[in-house]
């Protein structure tokens, strides 16, 4: 298992070389000088374990890694985090303390700084070592607090909470008040658009199957959608290709010069609902309890099944030789549950298919149909949606076994699943 485990990080960062080239090597050389010029700190290290397991009968001191380069870990994880603390969840019997170290970059540092004030933040060249030095000792069960599933909602906590996460009446006035120049009208719902494309991370990363390609299959859902009088928000931090639309009602922030930190934040803190494909956005979203329509999802071990007001459609995975679509059987089998990289794609002889233009209207419009307490499971798909769930439920394991699907409360839309009734 340890060999293996170490064939493929070894396999993993010689494709991130290939795809990236110099930059990437470059990069990596970087992190292995800054590991050398922290010697000193991993004997410091030692000496702070010693005290820590000195400390710990009457006080239990854990560190934690604050993860503030990813937009999705900063919001939705630690809103986790926060909220199984707040209901007395998966903590220890005994007096407690955690201290953190963030990343070097922050992806929002308007997010960063309202979601630090519940955490006590140490110097990351004091409290890294130490960290490392823990894990590799064995005593991460101990004396390590990150969530052992990231940003999985494990025990349903954010359905059963308020956010974490306020913004000041002061910010709402102002976006509103930039947003109404740009076309919002007073008490218009926003419905966030957030697809992210090659501009991501760069054509050329190890995970651009993840990428959307076909932008313009999203035409008839926002044409739908505006002229139902909602406004519509395309976001992101970057963009490549325009969408081909033009109305009152659509507005293109992510190639705007009003795109700020504070917008991003106060968008995902007022829509309405989000349109995504799994992006660092609608996490942020998720953490204030908005509800999101997840579109050309990638990864079906992955899908997002423990919150009550998500939906969900999947890319489709073909098979190059025969052409067909594959079922959730086969995508188990061939070791597609849980595909990471776009080598992966490949060696396991598929293609991705995106969504059409019709599956995403026709999500949207059920997804509409949700929040306002009109939809329910059609009789034509009852028995396919229990299949699915029963699926998940017997099947999807993350490596550590732990499943994720036991009590799924999200929603396949109903039009997905007679379309796709080879997925079952």
């Amino acid at each position: 298992m340890f060999i293996n485990t170490i064939k493929k990080k070894i396999n993993h960062h010689r494709q991130q070389v290939k795809n990236g080239g110099i930059k990437i090597f470059y990069k990596k050389i970087i992190n292995v000088s800054t590991v050398i010029i922290n010697i000193p700190f991993y004997f410091l290290a030692f000496f702070f374990l010693l005290i820590l397991k000195l400390l710990k009968p009457i006080i239990l001191i854990r560190i934690g890694r604050f993860r503030s380069i990813k937009l999705g870990h900063l919001s939705e994880e630690y809103e986790i985090f926060l909220c199984e603390k707040k209901l007395n969840i998966n903590q220890p019997n005994q007096k407690y303390i955690d201290f953190f170290f963030r990343e070097k970059y922050i992806c929002n540092e308007y997010y960063y700084h309202l979601r630090k004030k519940e955490f006590i933040i140490f110097p990351r060249i004091i409290l890294l070592p130490l960290y490392q030095l823990i894990i590799f000792l064995g005593y991460k069960k101990i004396f390590i607090c990150d969530r052992a599933h990231a940003a999985i909602d494990t025990f349903y906590v954010l359905d059963k909470t308020e956010s974490t996460i306020k913004i000041s009446d002061d910010l709402k006035k102002k976006s509103n008040k930039i947003l109404e120049q740009k076309g919002l009208n007073k008490d218009q719902k926003i419905i966030c658009l957030h697809l992210r494309d090659d501009t991501y991370r760069g054509k050329n990363n190890a995970t651009d199957f993840r990428n959307i390609k076909n932008i313009d299959r999203y035409i008839k859902t926002i044409k739908y959608l505006t002229k139902k009088g909602y406004f519509v928000i395309r976001t992101g931090v970057r963009t490549k290709k325009r969408i081909n639309f033009k109305d009152q009602n659509y507005f293109d922030y992510s190639q705007s010069e009003i795109r700020t930190e504070k917008m991003d934040v106060f968008l995902a803190s007022s829509c309405h609902f989000c349109i995504a494909n799994g992006s660092g956005f609608e996490p942020m979203v998720r953490s204030f309890r908005k509800p999101v329509l997840y579109t050309n999802f990638n990864k079906y071990g992955g899908y997002k099944s423990q919150h009550q007001k998500d939906m969900t459609i999947f890319l489709h995975y073909v098979d190059i030789e025969s052409k067909k679509k594959i079922g959730l059987k086969e995508i188990f089998d061939r070791g597609l549950i849980y595909l990471n990289w776009d080598y992966e794609i490949l060696e396991k002889k598929i293609y991705v298919e995106e969504n059409s233009e019709d599956e995403i209207l026709e999500a949207t419009i059920e997804m509409i149909d949700r929040l306002d307490n009109k939809w329910q499971i059609s009789n034509e798909v009852k028995d396919l949606a229990i299949k699915f769930k029963n699926f998940y439920n017997r099947n999807v394991r993350l490596g550590d076994g732990f499943n994720a699907h036991t009590n799924i409360k999200s929603q396949i839309p109903n039009s997905f699943l007679k379309r796709n009734k080879h997925l079952l």
